[in-house]
């Protein structure tokens, strides 16, 4: 019993001198977010509202962010399926602040299924945001 104790601390010695002075690697590029609003119908127009924001992304970088109206219905088998029914998209570049698109609207469409808004954007360094959706 001795001896195998003998053979586990000098395993896990190793084990950690190995650990402590493997180099790790850098972090990664932590790319900022992309918030959608869901839309919100203006009785007094007939039409939907909608807009995003993009924050907490570097200083100076280049972003492309995409704000889209989509609409969203079940496929026959039964999983969810986004048809985008409108598109925007631009550039920024980040300062000390975040960004705020403009409100961008569409007329209400009868017998039009569920609406969402999709929000996601593209940085210069390499940084893709996780695709973001608000429904109505």
């Amino acid at each position: 019993m001795r001896r195998n104790w003998k053979y586990l601390a000098s395993a896990f010695a190793l084990t950690a001198g190995l650990v402590a002075t493997t180099a790790t690697p850098a972090l990664a590029y932590s790319p900022g977010t992309a918030t959608p609003y869901k839309p919100v119908y203006v009785q007094s127009g007939d039409k939907y509202n909608f807009h995003c924001s993009y924050a907490h992304w570097r200083s100076g970088a280049n972003v492309t962010w995409h704000c889209n109206l989509v609409e969203r219905h079940m496929s026959e088998s039964g999983f969810p399926e986004d048809t985008v029914v409108q598109a925007h998209s631009g550039n920024w570049t980040p300062g000390s602040t975040s960004h705020t698109t403009s409100t961008f609207s569409r007329k209400k469409v009868l017998g039009e299924a569920q609406l969402c808004v999709d929000a996601y954007a593209l940085s210069v360094d390499g940084g893709t945001s996780n695709k973001s959706y608000a429904c109505n």
